[in-house]
């Protein structure tokens, strides 16, 4: 009835923008009604483009930091500790981001203030949560104080969250979820997201990517002065009910309570399909690329593990990775190349592996030679090639 009326009122307009919500557009036909809605859509989007280049470098308040020249070293080291620390319910799958925007974004001034207001959009928040854990670290090229600036973070933010439960749980309200957040950014570095699997992970991480480009945008048009009243508010959330910065506007708590807290939403989680036994757990398996280390790998898959098989054999290793897909999907795997005879090698498999999911719960080692020749004679080189790969090696790998 509200669109309606705002329709009545302004007969030549295209279309209806909601605050905090989307857009309505018409037209004669299907056709039509599609291309103008991506006309607008693109139209509003050169509108944004154009003021975010004349703000450059002042965007977000300008630079606070720098991106460090190591910091995707930097991130494969801290990766692992971060997802323990945000898994200390459940654990946890990883994805990481050092995109040029979540870059600009996070090294900014106004990261941190932008940051605890959390996200504007539902479809945004059902993935994030109330907002992400924004880390106060001055970067440095090596991780001095970091871990305890994610500790100290991380306790803040659960204590806020619980807060914030208890602010505006019902009686009725289903009970407090995980405290931890699914997203953590670090200054110099880069985002970190989380989820059930590694797919959810990436699109937690791209959608928080989204909420910074609405961020962006607001910032951009941000005008100096602040409306009395904000064209968001309403009946269920009065212009007092939100927070505004830089001309950037959050959901109400209460509004974010309540989505996060529906109970359509808790029906959802309930009926979702029982984890399997090795769910959110990462599986390295040594010498996957065939036999036991094969059949391994396809075991894991079907007990729900994200695998990453490590071989010498890097094609029979992409072969497996790819069997292990077809059961827990094109994310749900990853093939590297190991020698177990050269610590350099397993370091570099070990670094793959953290990179691409977060860290590791699982090592299968099945890498072995067993000596033999047409005559029965073992020689002197068959003899130490089976004790350096299977005795020395599994020492080197310790």
């Amino acid at each position: 009835m509200m669109l309606r009326e705002a329709v009545k009122q302004t007969p030549d307009c295209d279309g209806i923008v909601l605050g905090g919500h989307g857009l309505f557009t018409w037209g004669d036909t299907q056709h039509q009604c599609y291309v103008n809605t991506i006309t607008i859509i693109d139209q509003l989007g050169q509108f944004v483009s154009e003021h975010v280049e004349r703000r450059g470098t002042n965007l977000f308040g300008g630079n606070r930091t720098a991106t460090l020249k190591n910091h995707l070293s930097l991130a494969q080291d801290i990766f692992p500790f971060v997802r323990g620390r945000v898994s200390a319910k459940q654990r946890l799958i990883g994805s990481f981001s050092a995109s040029s925007d979540v870059l600009r974004f996070i090294n900014s001034a106004d990261a941190a203030k932008l940051a605890h207001l959390g996200t504007s959009c539902p479809d945004h928040f059902i993935r994030t949560k109330i907002r992400p854990l924004f880390v106060p670290w001055n970067p440095e090229t090596k991780l001095s104080g970091l871990r305890q600036a994610i500790d100290t973070a991380l306790r803040q933010y659960r204590e806020e969250y619980a807060a914030y439960y208890v602010s505006f749980a019902q009686s009725n309200s289903p009970k407090m979820r995980d405290a931890n957040p699914t997203v953590v950014l670090v200054p110099g570095i880069g985002m970190f997201s989380f989820g059930k699997n590694k797919t959810e992970a990436r699109i937690t991480g791209e959608f928080y990517t989204n909420a910074i480009h609405v961020m962006e945008g607001a910032s951009a048009l941000a005008s100096g002065t602040t409306s009395a009243v904000l064209p968001q508010a309403g009946p269920a959330a009065k212009t007092e009910a939100f927070s505004v910065y830089s001309n950037y506007v959050a959901l109400p708590p209460s509004e974010a309570f309540r989505i996060e807290y529906w109970q359509l939403e808790e029906a959802k989680i309930r009926r979702q399909p029982t984890e399997k036994e090795l769910s959110r757990q990462i599986c390295l398996i040594v010498g996957g690329g065939n036999g036991v280390g094969r059949e391994t790998a396809l075991l894991a898959a079907d007990r729900g593990a994200h695998v990453v098989v490590a071989d010498k054999n890097v094609a029979a290793a992409q072969a497996v990775a790819a069997e292990v897909q077809k059961i827990g999907g094109k994310e749900a795997a990853i093939a590297v190349a190991i020698d177990i005879r050269n610590r350099e090698s397993i370091l570099q498999a070990l670094r793959e592996t953290v990179s691409t999911y977060g860290g590791l719960d699982i090592i299968v080692n099945t890498a072995a030679v067993f000596p033999s020749s047409p005559d029965g004679q073992i020689t002197d080189t068959q003899w130490g090639l089976t004790l350096d790969i299977n005795v020395t090696a599994n020492h080197s790998s310790g």
